[in-house]
């Protein structure tokens, strides 16, 4: 919990899980949704955690699910084409894309977490030339609350 960026953000989770694949991620959703001894649990889902009010990416007394492991970046030359997973930050994406030669529109602040990012829209150094980060994504894999 003392990784988060803003100190409103230094909350006290009863519980702190950290999924390791979209399937666990699913996995999650569906117990907090389908177990009716979870349905009142409160949670929040932290990406790179850099958001400044309290309860954006982190809970008091109740369950924070924590994307961190979701970080890896790979790129398709085939389709030009980066899928970056959500517990990301943008300096991890750029160190896997600079060496191969391309980079995408993404946040000015290395330590800013992509996901977060890119639902704020994003405000690039690219966005004269390419908009807002967000019109760049070619697609998202989402969860529902259903799992």
């Amino acid at each position: 919990t003392s990784s988060y960026w803003s100190l409103s953000a230094h909350l006290s989770p009863s519980c702190i899980l950290q999924p390791g694949s979209t399937e666990q991620v699913s996995q999650i959703m569906k117990l907090f949704v389908g177990d009716s001894s979870c349905k009142q649990v409160q949670f929040a889902i932290r990406s790179g955690g850099h958001t400044t009010w309290a309860n954006s990416n982190n809970i008091d007394n109740g369950v924070t699910i924590d994307l961190g492991l979701l970080n890896q970046t790979t790129f398709d030359p085939s389709t030009a084409i980066a899928a970056i997973q959500p517990g990301s930050r943008w300096n991890q994406v750029y160190a896997t894309l600079d060496p191969l030669g391309v980079t995408v529109a993404g946040g000015r602040a290395g330590s800013v977490g992509v996901a977060g990012f890119l639902m704020g829209g994003g405000n690039s150094f690219y966005a004269s030339q390419q908009g807002f980060s967000c019109d760049n994504v070619k697609n998202f894999e989402v969860v529902l609350a259903s799992g």
